[in-house]
């Protein structure tokens, strides 16, 4: 339905908004349009949007989203290169984090890790930090991933997500009984997970640990 972002904008044209403010504002226009299914018209409408107000990060990663998508991944990644440049030491964090979070969905680990970087104080259990550790595993920052996560509180590293991204990080250096001993713990919690069990019966075929890959098969 078009309907309602039409009267908003309708309404907010005339409100007496400050400019910033009306322009976030306009970002709905083509992204209801997208909602609606009218896929090329909200990228012309996008692309019209950036050329009036090309240093807005907002629309433009709306725009690469929507370009990924639709599997026009180098278009995308342009979008995202172009905002990376736009943003300034002081840029609010979250327009750090949406530029961060496009360039991850569009697997260009290295540049994201350096963004969610900037938002990562203090490594915890939240979206960054978990983030950040598989930029650093998936862009072969092995050391850095290492570091990381030996400053997670012990509760937190057991947690599963963290406990999959050090099985990966296991896998990448060869360490073939750690990656084991993590993935067996994920197994007691998710015995069905095909994605697990393939881990660990690599890791065992690695080791070539026949008994204990013989009582699991």
């Amino acid at each position: 339905d078009l309907k309602w972002p039409a009267e908003v904008m309708t309404a907010a044209e005339t409100s007496g908004l400050e400019p910033q403010r009306l322009r976030d504002l306009r970002v709905l226009s083509f992204h209801a349009h997208w909602v609606a299914g009218n896929r090329t018209e909200a990228i012309d409408i996008a692309r019209a949007h950036l050329n009036e107000h090309p240093e807005q990060v907002l629309a433009r990663v709306v725009l690469g989203n929507m370009l990924q998508r639709l599997g026009q991944k180098v278009e995308a990644v342009q979008e995202a290169v172009t905002c990376v440049a736009q943003l300034a030491p002081g840029s609010p964090s979250l327009e750090v984090l949406q530029v961060a979070d496009l360039l991850f969905d569009l697997q260009q680990f290295r540049d994201a890790g350096s963004l969610y970087a900037r938002l990562v104080r203090v490594p915890g259990n939240d979206h960054s930090t978990r983030r950040l550790l598989i930029c650093l595993v998936e862009s072969d920052q092995r050391r850095k991933a290492r570091d990381m996560l030996d400053q997670l509180a012990p509760n937190i590293q057991a947690l599963p997500p963290f406990r999959r991204i050090e099985a990966n990080l296991a896998r990448q250096m060869g360490d073939w009984a750690r990656m084991r001993d993590l993935l067996a713990q994920e197994l007691e919690q998710r015995p069905d997970d095909s994605g697990i069990a393939l881990g660990y019966v690599g890791a065992l075929y690695r080791l070539n640990d026949k008994v204990t890959l013989t009582a699991y098969l």
